[in-house]
């Protein structure tokens, strides 16, 4: 097996308070992940001759955040260091209509036979009828304003 080397985006670790020297440092949450796969990726090795029957799909991997208006800034670009890390790149996908509407970061990459896939919910965008009805809305307050004598 040989080893890949990547230049790819350092991703700020939370702090939530000073830790002094006797504390214990946490783990590396992608390193940790990292031998969690390897140790999967072994414990799978261990199927070597059992046959593969037809219909399967490929293995996946998948990292997945769910929407947190909050957090938004954080989770969109851990998807696209995902993405750098794998050579890849993210993209924002928008999906549905009216209170279906979806609007994701998401990048799909194909590692040998295996699909990584990481993904961040982001606030969707106003639909055209809410947009159009805010600038009535405005419209109208502004006419009012004019009604009243101009704008105050």
């Amino acid at each position: 097996m040989t080893d890949i080397v990547a230049e790819t985006p350092v991703m700020e670790q939370p702090q939530t308070h000073q830790k002094n020297a006797t504390e214990p440092t946490a783990p590396d949450y992608w390193l940790s992940m990292a031998a969690d796969l390897r140790e999967t990726a072994d414990r799978i090795a261990t199927l070597a001759g059992t046959p593969m029957p037809h219909g399967f799909l490929p293995p996946s991997l998948s990292v997945a955040y769910a929407f947190n208006e909050a957090d938004v800034e954080k989770t969109v670009p851990v998807v696209d260091a995902i993405a750098a890390a794998l050579g890849s790149t993210a993209e924002t996908k928008t999906d549905g209509r009216g209170r279906s509407r979806r609007r994701s970061r998401v990048t799909t990459v194909r590692v040998g036979r295996l699909d990584v896939r990481a993904k961040a919910d982001m606030p969707v965008p106003l639909t055209r009828a809410q947009t159009r009805a805010e600038l009535e809305a405005k419209v109208a307050e502004l006419e009012a304003q004019l009604a009243q004598g101009g704008a105050r």
